[in-house]
């Protein structure tokens, strides 16, 4: 149809094409040229901040929409922008299916929606569960997951296309996360390679259901969603914390295939990340730079859809060795505390988020900062941080 005097396409443009359809249709179609990654059509698909800030304020001239501009761009940044790409561009752009669903809705309802995240972004994790297996065992493309959750992002090039039996190799599985759109370029590179992120608080969320997804699996369903639900609410509402680290810390004992192929702070991190965040009261960030230090994870409320939070969470993590004798183990654990109070202490000195997230005394959400402590699977010590013995 493109060849030939009577061609009935002079011209032909292809959106939505994974990198393995591109290989199979290559060989048959090499007169087509690929401009998912050139930085000209970076934002082609996408709108940029000035055009949302304009469309926000274009249905406010016409009395549509009433929500407070600052507030709208605020949860339009934080649940939709930042995506990239291009390894070469400094312009990020917001996903466009999102934007307008959030307008449309303030505009319906007058309000920002409580389930901010669209359901047309969501994609099918049972596709995708088989890349971290080989066989019954997890394979290497869990530890890129694992990367992913505890540091936001990964290093590794971009393949534009590979054939479908290649998918399990890493920089494949990891090139097939940038084309479902769960990473994007960070415009940073690190020893030569490209730093790919997670985009947005949308698409984290859709991270961790995927983890959760294969979490699950490796035993079988289970009903912890209700109860993970219930003990998430306590924890921002009434500051009881105990609970939901206990519940975390039992499914981490029950994930036997996990625990075969994988030990050590990391995985540990992982599962707090992935179940501690089972709906959209926090905003959760690892690795997260305070005051010239990192705070392994931070639960930051989503005081603009649930003004009446009354918590924050810092919690700093700490692992020992699951060979650690018993005779050696409290000394060890003092000793992990001790540098756990020290690096709290740090991070919340004169830090700027407080006046973002509401926290006290710039907003009514009291910050608790946790210790938590785990010797090999088990969890040992659970305990907001209070003076030293």
């Amino acid at each position: 149809m493109t060849t030939g005097n009577s061609n009935v396409l002079q011209r032909l443009y292809i959106t939505g094409v994974s990198p393995i359809t591109m290989d199979d249709v290559a060989s048959g179609f090499n007169i087509g040229t690929n401009i998912s990654v050139i930085p000209r059509f970076s934002n082609m698909l996408g709108f940029k901040e000035k055009e949302v800030s304009e469309m926000i304020d274009y249905y406010k001239s016409t009395g549509r929409l009433t929500l407070n501009k600052d507030e709208i761009m605020f949860e339009l940044k934080k649940w939709y922008d930042n995506y990239r790409f291009s390894s070469k561009t400094t312009e990020s752009i917001f996903n466009s299916t999102g934007v307008l669903s959030v307008i449309y809705y303030g505009m319906e309802v007058d309000s920002i929606p409580q389930g901010i995240i669209d359901e047309n972004l969501r994609f099918d994790s049972s596709k995708l569960k088989h890349l971290v297996y080989q066989g019954t065992n997890l394979n290497g493309n869990f530890d890129v997951l694992t990367d992913i959750i505890n540091d936001g992002g990964i290093c590794s090039p971009i393949n534009k296309s590979f054939p479908l039996y290649m998918l399990k190799k890493r920089d494949n599985y990891i090139s097939l996360l940038y084309f479902l759109g769960l990473l994007t370029f960070s415009g940073q590179s690190h020893r030569g390679e490209q730093y790919m992120i997670v985009p947005n608080e949308t698409i984290k969320h859709l991270v961790y259901e995927y983890m959760r997804f294969i979490f699950d699996d490796s035993i079988g369903k289970l009903n912890w969603l209700y109860h993970l639900r219930k003990l998430s609410q306590d924890l921002a509402y009434s500051g009881d914390f105990k609970p939901i680290f206990s519940y975390i810390a039992k499914l981490i004992n029950q994930h036997t295939s996990v625990r075969d192929f994988q030990e050590g702070e990391p995985v540990i991190k992982t599962f707090h990340n992935v179940y501690i965040r089972v709906n959209e009261l926090y905003y959760t960030k690892t690795e997260y730079e305070m005051n010239k230090g990192y705070a392994d994870i931070v639960l930051f409320p989503n005081f603009s859809q649930h003004p009446d939070i009354k918590f924050a969470y810092l919690i700093e993590m700490k692992y020992i060795k699951r060979e650690t004798s018993e005779e050696k183990l409290q000394n060890e654990m003092n000793t992990k505390i001790k540098d756990a109070h020290d690096q709290l202490d740090k991070y919340t000195e004169d830090h700027p988020s407080r006046e973002e997230y509401h926290l006290a005394p710039l907003g009514p959400v009291e910050l608790k900062k946790l210790i938590v402590i785990y010797h090999g699977w088990e969890m040992i010590y659970c305990e907001e941080r209070g003076e030293l013995f």
